[in-house]
């Protein structure tokens, strides 16, 4: 149950403590306790996405540790074999490896994330798609725009498909909200 606004962030719509007597902070439609909100506050706008970063995200409780460890044991397999003894999963906990985002972002509005991994970083969130989705638009802008994408188009008006007018971040905005998106909607995607 709701109690009242929280004065702290002028985003955040209300104040909730738990069954566990932490408070929580609504924002953007879900709930934070107070330092990971700062997190996620440092993340939206600070965070600078690489083409070739990888996030994993998941809900908590869900099976995040064993999907870490896996995908970290797949991307270093030829740099640690199965019967490496120094492979870092032996001596390290899978959330050292594969760092949390709004964690990260918590401790320093702009954290060292190579020092986990290089290119491709490899980061996970508890975070809610929709509080990343600028991110998907922003690649998808950059993506649709470079020329090693492998797509020829034949004029610069052109998106991908050839039918929409992508030539403006503003338009390819526009198309990506309506659901009009290469590989279809985005929204669609979520739901399915």
């Amino acid at each position: 149950m709701a109690t009242k606004s929280c004065s702290c962030y002028s985003a955040v719509s209300l104040e909730h403590t738990n069954c566990h007597g932490y408070k929580l902070f609504k924002y953007q439609g879900c709930w934070y306790y107070y330092n990971t909100l700062q997190g996620v506050l440092n993340f939206q706008r600070d965070f600078q996405p690489q083409d070739t970063d990888i996030i994993l995200a998941s809900l908590p409780k869900s099976g995040t540790t064993w999907l870490k460890a896996l995908t970290f044991a797949l991307f270093q397999r030829s740099k640690h074999l199965s019967d490496d003894h120094h492979h870092p999963l032996l001596s390290h906990n899978p959330h050292e490896l594969v760092p949390f985002l709004e964690f990260e972002f918590l401790q320093s509005s702009s954290p060292d994330l190579t020092k986990h991994s290089s290119s491709p970083r490899l980061l996970s969130t508890h975070m809610p798609l929709h509080t990343l989705q600028k991110d998907v638009l922003v690649s998808y802008w950059f993506f649709a725009n470079s020329n090693t994408n492998g797509v020829e188009r034949s004029s610069k008006s052109e998106n991908m498909n050839g039918v929409e007018d992508c030539s403006t971040f503003e338009a390819m905005f526009e198309s990506f909200c309506n659901g009009v998106s290469f590989c279809g909607s985005f929204w669609e995607n979520v739901l399915s």
